[in-house]
C-alpha cells in the first residue's frame, strides 16, 4: 500500500498531545488495540454513566483517584486480558 492511499486515524488527545494512527510502518508494534478501546470509552461516555450510578463512600480528602479513573483502569485491564 502506498502512502497516498492511506488515511490517518485521529484519536482524542491525551494530556494535550495529538495522537494519530498511520499504518505505514511494517516493523512497529501492533499493540494499539487499547487506543481503540480508550476512544470507544471516551466517545460513548459509558465510564461517566457508570461512575454516576455508583455511590462512592470514600472521604473526599483521602481520594487520589476518581471513580471514573478507577473504572477506566479496570475496564482497560479486563479488555487487555
Amino acid at each position: 500500500m502506498n502512502k497516498e492511499n492511506q488515511i490517518p486515524l485521529p484519536f482524542t488527545p491525551l494530556k494535550n498531545r495529538k495522537i494519530t494512527a498511520v499504518f505505514d510502518e511494517p516493523l512497529v508494534s501492533s499493540d494499539g488495540g487499547l487506543m481503540l478501546i480508550r476512544e470507544a470509552l471516551h466517545e460513548t461516555g459509558i465510564i461517566g454513566a457508570l461512575a454516576g450510578a455508583l455511590r462512592d463512600p470514600r472521604h473526599p480528602s483521602y481520594i487520589d483517584h476518581t471513580t471514573e479513573e478507577l473504572l477506566t483502569q479496570r475496564i482497560a485491564q479486563i479488555c487487555c486480558g
